[in-house]
């Protein structure tokens, strides 16, 4: 940390008077900025200091800057939260304030993402060249998104292309190598404009990187072997822009194969498949806002241990070769009314969820309505952000369930650029199919997941650069853990209780000026959280007043990067910049069992890019490379999985 400090003030040494950037760097640095436009956290644009609650926003330049290439590495880099990684490629959920992955709501343009079985997503298979931005509102949020927004949300936008063409290849240690391309046309007709955009990336690795033995004498390095993957993933994006409204058809998929350890005679390997096809349309008749969404999303998990049958035989082992289908079709209606000092919000939405697998009962459906009415209403320096949402849900063979959803949040100028916010209400989180239809133990009759939560923050914007400091307490009872019951089988039931409170912080500056006589900006960054989770289920229960299993007691996160201008003028408008990057990423203990006898220690990862590129007349040429783990930190983010070493990747793109 020290030596990150150091090597950024010496950076900044050499920077004097302000100066200026190209006019589409500068409004990517706006869009990144603390100061940024927020939707998911009151569903009406808000500047983020305004809003009733903390709601952090990622430009998608972002994760080019923090190097991440999927929506786990974005996210652990650059939000205030946790990000459980089981391997470089294996399953990776979040943590928000101390909640479960299944209690945290991931949409993507609106549209819940998660699988209906398992109720959550594995971040790790969403690739950040598919995405045009995120947003994660911290804190609950099921008065405005219905079940699972215990922890927080996530929403994701599709991409945005801004050039006719640009390709991409990157290659790295251990067999990585990725290859991706995005095409944009537009046509400007008497109806309006109407835009094309389509994306598509592969990727792969044998990730076979040595490990030491931290307990052998010898120092013996074993290389992983069976932990190959590859992933192919794209989008489709058909838009039509009008005077008073607008029309979007966006097609979504991903396929990707992965091993999960072992030989090539006996090991496990998985594979997962999404189709996601969505429409939507909005249009507006003065105060009147009004706007439509729908979705259905098919996937597929399969997992098979060991997939040599033959071998398995000859050696007595027991083969498992399991399919899993889900289906989730889903859709809402909108209507927004704006008035001079308030606005009005009204939303119906509906779904159905089915999953279809050998070890779930048949049927295994659930249908859900909600009904959610918000408000912002803003008198003088005081504005206003009630809203409630009543949800009803009817799974197959269960008892129907209705949950009541109420939130108060306000925001107070204190000053210019200063900003109190607050809020307080519940959030529930309905049992996923797995709870209810698993054969054997699964429990139709499961209650949701009730919380109670509220926050308190201050928030600071200037330009592109501000700060927010914020307190947060949660109380969620009701919650699911499966537990053994007679002849060894496990079954849900509504047991846990815990109580969580804690700090997120973050800050940001970001100047332009003048680097030894070029154009220059400087861009700092940091984010960090503590958490006090415990369990409150049993008193007397050895894990009773211990901090939450793998949900660390703090985390922190801090860049830096200097971006270098040099602009030449001749037949054509030349400019070439060059950009460095250096981060770190640091995760305190946490513990690997219910009683805290266990834990991983704390660790601190840092990394550092530079890359290169020349723009000539609308067209650019970049170079990039990208040092991972620069220390050559052993760590480990779950037990037995460990990450991987010290190790390069280089990447090429061209933008026409």
């Amino acid at each position: 940390m020290h030596r990150f400090a150091a090597l950024l003030l010496l950076l900044a040494s050499g920077v004097t008077a302000s100066g200026a950037l190209s006019p589409a760097r500068a409004q990517e640095v706006r869009e990144d900025s603390l100061a940024a436009i927020s939707v998911s956290a009151a569903r009406v644009p808000l500047p983020t200091p305004e809003a009733p609650a903390r709601a952090t926003v990622l430009s998608a330049e972002s994760a080019q800057e923090a190097g991440a290439t999927t929506l786990a590495e974005w996210l652990e880099a650059r939000a205030p939260l946790h990000v459980r990684r089981y391997g470089p490629a294996g399953l990776a959920t979040i943590t928000v304030r101390g909640a479960s992955a299944s209690q945290t709501l991931v949409l993507l343009d609106g549209q819940p993402l998660a699988d209906p079985q398992l109720g959550q997503l594995d971040l790790s298979l969403l690739p950040t060249a598919l995405l045009g931005g995120a947003e994660v509102l911290h804190g609950g949020g099921a008065h405005l998104y219905g079940s699972g927004a215990v922890g927080g949300v996530v929403s994701l936008r599709s991409p945005e292309a801004r050039s006719p063409l640009a390709l991409t290849t990157s290659a790295g240690a251990w067999g990585r190598r990725t290859l991706g391309a995005t095409a944009h046309a537009s046509h400007l007709t008497r109806v309006g404009r109407w835009r094309a955009m389509a994306a598509a990336e592969t990727e792969g690795a044998d990730d076979d990187y040595g490990i030491v033995d931290p307990s052998r004498l010898d120092g013996r390095v074993d290389r992983r072997a069976g932990w190959d993957r590859q992933r192919r993933a794209g989008v489709a994006r058909l838009s039509l822009e009008g005077a008073r409204g607008a029309a979007s058809v966006t097609a979504w998929g991903v396929d990707a194969e992965r091993g999960l350890g072992g030989t090539d005679s006996v090991g496990a390997r998985q594979w997962d498949r999404m189709g996601r096809l969505a429409v939507a349309a909005s249009t507006r008749r003065g105060p009147l806002a009004l706007g439509t969404s729908a979705a259905f999303q098919s996937g597929l998990l399969r997992y098979a241990s060991p997939f040599d049958l033959g071998t398995a035989q000859a050696t007595g082992a027991a083969p498992i070769d399991d399919t899993g289908r889900t289906r989730v079709a889903s859709g809402d209606l909108r209507a927004d009314f704006d008035a001079r000092t308030w606005t009005l919000s009204a939303v119906a939405s509906g779904a159905r969820g089915t999953a279809d697998h050998p070890s779930l009962a048949s049927g295994a459906t659930d249908d859900r309505l909600g009904f959610a009415l918000s408000a912002a209403s803003a008198r003088g320096r005081l504005r206003l952000y009630p809203a409630l949402r009543l949800d009803h849900h009817v799974p197959a063979g269960g008892e129907t369930q209705t949950a009541l959803s109420p939130r108060l949040g306000a925001n107070l100028r204190l000053a210019r650029g200063f900003h109190l916010k607050s809020s307080a209400g519940t959030a529930f989180r309905m049992p996923t199919l797995n709870d209810r239809f698993w054969r054997p133990g699964g429990n139709p009759d499961l209650l949701p997941e009730r919380s109670a939560s509220g926050d308190l923050g201050l928030a600071w914007a200037s330009g592109t650069s501000g700060a927010e400091l914020t307190v947060f307490a949660a109380s969620t009872r009701d919650q699911i853990v499966w537990r053994p019951l007679a002849g060894g089988v496990w079954s849900p039931v509504n047991l846990t209780r815990t109580r969580a409170i804690g700090l997120e912080a973050s800050g940001r500056v970001a100047r332009t000026a003048r680097l030894f006589s070029r154009d220059a900006l400087l861009d700092l960054g940091a984010v960090g959280t503590l958490t006090d989770a415990r369990d409150r289920s049993t008193p007397g229960a050895r894990s009773f007043g211990q901090q939450l299993r793998l949900v660390p007691r703090w985390t922190a996160s801090a860049w830096g990067g200097l971006e270098v201008a040099r602009l030449a003028r001749g037949g054509l408008l030349r400019r070439t910049t060059l950009r460095l990057d250096l981060g770190v990423q640091a995760v305190g203990r946490r513990s690997t069992t219910d009683s805290g006898s266990l834990a991983l220690p704390a660790h601190a990862v840092v990394r550092g890019q530079v890359r290169l590129w020349r723009e000539i007349a609308g067209s650019r040429l970049a170079l990039g490379l990208a040092a991972e783990n620069l220390l050559g930190a052993r760590y480990e983010v779950v037990p037995t999985y460990v990450m991987p070493p010290r190790h390069l990747r280089g990447s090429l793109t061209l933008t026409l």
